[in-house]
């Protein structure tokens, strides 16, 4: 049972990641389109622009701290997760080649 809900929670997990990376993906293909329009076209308004530019970039800082927290928590789970369910092995069996 446990290892049944870890199960369903890790497919949760990998959901939720594939949403939030193709959501960073789509992110990042706007900002990029965002830069090339600055170049191309003068803004009036630069100041909200940098504004704006500052704000993603703090954003994505964020992101990529909890990234590396999710991917340290994931770790310490895998690693939970493998403890439990790998029985010790007695040094005879361990062996078998």
């Amino acid at each position: 049972q446990q290892i049944r809900d870890m199960q369903a929670f890790d497919e949760e997990r990998q959901l939720e990641f594939n949403r939030f990376h193709n959501w960073d993906q789509q992110r990042l293909l706007d900002y990029q389109e965002n830069r090339n329009t600055l170049v191309d076209e003068p803004n009036d308004d630069d100041q909200q622009q940098l504004h704006q530019i500052e704000m993603l970039e703090r954003y994505d800082i964020e992101r990529q701290r909890r990234a590396e927290r999710n991917d340290n928590w994931d770790q310490t789970r895998l690693n939970e997760y493998l403890r439990i369910t790998t029985p010790p092995q007695s040094p005879d069996t361990s062996s078998n080649d």
